[in-house]
């Protein structure tokens, strides 16, 4: 059975959260979020970044960037997946 996000499970679920999958979500947000305030707290390791330009990302020519690109494709909806 793979794991939360990997193509076994986008195949398995057709990308379907169930709970489980969605309060494993949410706790592993609220761990990240506890990390980033504990960092703001602290003033340790904290970056800001002010704009990210999307026309600057480059998608690796992988096999498995070209896989995982398919797997988006055919199941997220046109709102959420665009090439």
């Amino acid at each position: 059975m793979g794991s939360l996000g990997t193509i076994t499970w986008a195949e398995r679920t057709q990308g379907t959260l169930s709970i489980g999958d969605k309060l494993t979500m949410i706790r592993q947000e609220v761990q990240r979020q506890l990390v980033i305030q504990w960092k703001r707290v602290t003033g340790k390791g904290v970056m800001q970044v002010e704009r990210v330009d999307l026309e600057t990302i480059v998608i690796p020519d992988s096999s498995l960037a070209v896989a995982s690109l398919k797997v988006c494709e055919s199941l997220a909806p046109p709102s959420l997946f665009f090439s």
